[in-house]
């Protein structure tokens, strides 16, 4: 019959050729996932484009090394990049949240808080520090981020939810009430 899937589809991988890596399958290694050749995109397709400068090509690759697993060569090619250049935020951001998943929340933070500085958009990023103080148990310290960057972007209306919940958590809920009031206006 010519309707059968192509050889391709039915290829796996070889453990013995991937030593000192986890042996995993590719999409094309999964013959229940191209029943039909090619019709399904490659995974890295899917990703955005890598960009055209070498600050975004690098940090294309960084996070590729994240996605497979090597989370110490991620953080050491981000530290690098954030060294190299020093006004970009995406590598910051995104040594950011590599420290966050690791548990490192104080560095996490501390990298936040560089990014802030270099920003031209900082409330997003002060909301993102500030959940992630929130989440170690510093209301106080997320409420005053929150109340930062209402302040520096009064149209940032998550700024406002934020700040909303947290109030309504620590006992302000007249406040939070009025607070997530104003970010519907928004």
């Amino acid at each position: 019959r010519t309707g059968l899937p192509d050889p391709a589809s039915f290829e796996g991988f070889d453990s013995t050729t991937l030593e000192g890596e986890q042996p995993r399958a590719g999409v094309d290694g999964i013959a229940s996932l191209r029943p039909f050749g090619r019709a399904i995109p490659d995974p890295r397709l899917i990703r955005p484009d890598r960009g055209d400068t070498p600050a975004e090509v690098a940090l294309f690759e960084a996070l590729g090394l994240a996605e497979r697993g090597r989370r110490l060569e991620a953080l050491q090619a981000l530290r690098q990049l954030v060294a190299r250049y020093p006004r970009q935020v995406e590598p910051r951001l995104a040594l950011a949240d590599l420290l966050a998943a690791a548990g490192e929340m104080e560095d996490a933070s501390d990298v936040l808080s560089q990014a802030i500085e270099v920003a031209a958009q900082p409330a997003p990023i002060l909301v993102r520090r500030g959940a992630l103080v929130a989440q170690q148990g510093r209301p106080g310290e997320a409420e005053r981020d929150y109340r930062d960057a209402i302040k520096r972007d009064a149209t940032y209306w998550l700024a406002y939810r934020y700040l909303g919940i947290s109030r309504l958590r620590t006992g302000g809920a007249l406040e939070g009430e009025a607070v997530l009031r104003e970010a519907l206006t928004l």
